[in-house]
């Protein structure tokens, strides 16, 4: 492994740490941006159906750009740094035990479309 890899690691964990963990401030500070009754696209991605909400945390993602990455060419994804930054997102994420499941009933829809 080269030390750019590792530098982006380490960036990349500690970026996403400080702009998604729910005591940031930085997180309180993003924009909650809402498609529709349905969809949330920031500050996390929710989808809303059928009772259920489909929360795509940015490890999974991260996971599938990483996914993407490794097997195309295109072109700043290619990059040593993007994949880096894009590990770190993943290791940042999986560290946290609460921001494992993916799919939550909907029990009260205000209480889980807001930031809790």
């Amino acid at each position: 492994m080269n030390l750019a890899l590792v530098l982006s690691i380490i960036s990349g964990y500690a970026g996403f740490y400080y702009s998604t963990h729910p005591t940031s401030k930085l997180w309180h500070k993003i924009p909650s941006i809402k498609m529709s009754r349905r969809v949330q696209l920031t500050p996390s991605i929710r989808l809303f159906a059928r009772g259920r909400i489909i929360h795509l945390h940015h490890w999974f993602t991260c996971g599938v750009l990483l996914l993407v990455a490794t097997y195309t060419n295109a072109g700043i994804l290619d990059a040593v740094l993007a994949k880096g930054v894009l590990i770190g997102g993943v290791l940042q994420g999986i560290s946290m035990p609460e921001a494992r499941r993916l799919v939550y009933k909907q029990t009260d829809s205000w209480k889980n479309f807001s930031r809790d």
